[in-house]
Order: C-alpha cells, then sequence, then structure tokens
C-alpha cells in the first residue's frame, strides 16, 4: 500500500506540473508491506493522505479499517483520496446503515461528517478518484460503521463488494 502525504495547503502551492511530478515520485510515499492478516496503519488525525495498493495505484478489493473507539468529535478528520480507475458500475458508502449521498463533503472542514464522499468523475471534473471522511464526529455508538459498497462490472455478472470501516 502506498500512502502520500496530499493537504490542501501542500498540494494547492504547487503548479499543475509540480503535483504531477510529487504524485509520480516514488520517493515521496510512504510503503506498507502487506500481511496476510491486514495491515496496522498509523494515520495522524488532521491530514489528508492520497492512497492506493501496488506501484501503479490498483483499485481497492477489499478494505478494512478500523479506529480506535476513543476517537472523539474534538479529533482531526482523516481525509482519504483513492484512485477510482476500474470499471465499475457504482460505488456507494453507508454509515451505520444510512445511504450516504455522492458529493457530500462540504467545503468547510469543521462540517466533516464521518462518511462524507465524493467519487470522480463528478460533472466534468478530470479525476478518477473517490475522497472519504474519518472522524469521530456523529458516531450512533462506539463503534460506528461506514460501508463502501462496489458493484462490479468486471465481469459478466454483479458482484457486490462490502467493505466496513468501523469508527
Amino acid at each position: 500500500m502506498k500512502w502520500l502525504p496530499y493537504d490542501d495547503d501542500v498540494i494547492n502551492a504547487m503548479t499543475e506540473t509540480e503535483l504531477e511530478e510529487y504524485i509520480d515520485n516514488r520517493d515521496n510515499y510512504g510503503t506498507l508491506e502487506w500481511k496476510i492478516e491486514g495491515w496496522g496503519v498509523p494515520m495522524v488525525t488532521g491530514h489528508k493522505y492520497k492512497i492506493h495498493w501496488g506501484l501503479l495505484g490498483t483499485n481497492f478489493d477489499g478494505m478494512d479499517v478500523m479506529i480506535p473507539q476513543h476517537y472523539g468529535e474534538d479529533d482531526g478528520d482523516i481525509y482519504l483520496v483513492h484512485n477510482f480507475t476500474e470499471n465499475r458500475e457504482s460505488l456507494f458508502v453507508t454509515k451505520d446503515g444510512v445511504l450516504k449521498a455522492n458529493d457530500t463533503i462540504p467545503d468547510v472542514a469543521s462540517r466533516y461528517v464521518s462518511g462524507q464522499n465524493v467519487v470522480y468523475p463528478y460533472e466534468g471534473t478530470p479525476s478518477n478518484e473517490f475522497h472519504l471522511i474519518i472522524n469521530g464526529k456523529g458516531k450512533a455508538s462506539t463503534m460506528s460503521e461506514v460501508h463502501i459498497n462496489i458493484a462490479s462490472c468486471l465481469k459478466n455478472t454483479q458482484e457486490q463488494l462490502s467493505l466496513p470501516i468501523r469508527l
């Protein structure tokens, strides 16, 4: 798994060429080695990360992110950006069993709530990305859950993948 610091104050200061070079430079990424049981990934709250699997940014087929139950409402947000380039029928997010609509990440970070997401391309944007907010706000219980569901059309049959993120 590749992990790139992607905070707005860093990337917005770059020209388009500098940003492309920053993303393409493998030395800028942290690497988390594969484990059969999964990864233990430390995430510093209050930051944005561009993540992907493999050298070429393979889309995920399964992901389970568990956040400690003591993640409080006053703790910083974690903003994840992942490529979304494989041919997929749909991608949708539910939080505590309630569907979260696409394009729900507000412009003001103080209004972020877990499960808010945007799937691009959206309204003509050039990027193919999936953005997701994770934080301790709006938890229905000490272990709220956000599920990412993918309907794949890579085969003739449609398969649903459920990828829980526990908060």
